[in-house]
């Protein structure tokens, strides 16, 4: 099947010609895209990056309030600079699990922020609808 990345405004187009039934959002790499498929061809837009920053050059471009608030043990820092989200993880060669949890929590963190730039708005099943009406 061929892939091709193609821009918002052709990727917006396509969305409405075809519709929304192969849409779906995906992680190729460190690169999320917003994916159709039609017959042979496979669209790509692609939303954002994720890029691991060390401690340095992370904290030189982080723009964070004078203070920042926490609860618990703090894992991972990160920040949008324009189309890539800049992570930093603050248990640096300590335990593997926590390394794990860093990471697992920074992927989260792009999921939720790679939907609210997608071209399709989320769905709002009946399940949603009856448990917000309560």
């Amino acid at each position: 099947m061929e892939k091709q990345t193609i821009t918002k405004a052709k990727f917006q187009k396509l969305l409405r010609s075809i519709g929304d039934e192969t849409y779906e959002i995906v992680l190729e790499g460190l690169n999320w895209y917003e994916q159709l498929t039609d017959d042979e061809t496979v669209y790509q837009y692609k939303l954002m990056s994720l890029q691991e920053q060390n401690f340095s050059d992370f904290w030189k471009k982080a723009q964070f309030p004078g203070k920042l608030i926490s609860e618990g043990k703090v894992y991972a820092y990160a920040y949008i600079d324009v189309d890539t989200i800049k992570y930093y993880l603050v248990p640096e060669k300590v335990l593997e699990s926590e390394i794990r949890k860093a990471r697992e929590m920074v992927m989260n963190y792009a999921r939720c922020i790679v939907g609210m730039k997608s071209s399709r708005p989320p769905r709002i099943t009946i399940t949603v609808r009856e448990e917000a009406s309560k």
